[in-house]
């Protein structure tokens, strides 16, 4: 079978369908065992259903892209938007900009290309870098 060299998927539906749910579960985790929130204060701060917490707290939903949360920036970036949540008067703003801003460092550093092989198996990593932007070298 003939490779692809360009993608098929988009990039960023790659992201929306396997990284957000990812660090949606990171933070949940986190959440749930730092600070011994419920599953429905989760999902309120969240904005998911208590269901959708359960579900990531499970494993059951949010896997995929461990790969790329596993990077020191996107650690850092997560470890922010845990105590923005926590802190009681969080702000929605800077919590949506922490999650923007962990999505464009992990697709500008190339820690989606993984996750994108699983969607496109024939996707050629070797010569995409439509993601290579430097405008999304954030964090570096």
């Amino acid at each position: 079978m003939e490779r692809s060299v360009s993608p098929k998927i988009f990039p960023d539906e790659v992201s929306v369908r396997a990284v957000a749910p990812a660090l949606r579960a990171h933070v949940a985790k986190e959440l749930f065992e730092k600070y011994n929130m419920g599953q429905s204060e989760i999902g309120n701060l969240l904005n998911v259903s208590q269901a959708a917490v359960s579900y990531y707290l499970r494993n059951l939903r949010g896997t995929g892209a461990e790969y790329a949360l596993k990077a020191k920036e996107v650690k850092r970036i997560t470890s922010d938007i845990v105590t923005n949540l926590a802190s009681g008067g969080h702000d929605q703003r800077t919590t949506v900009a922490l999650f923007s801003e962990a999505m464009q460092y992990i697709k500008g550093n190339r820690l989606l290309c993984g996750v994108h092989k699983r969607f496109e198996p024939d996707l050629d990593l070797g010569v995409c870098h439509i993601c290579d932007s430097p405008l999304l070298k954030l964090g570096t």
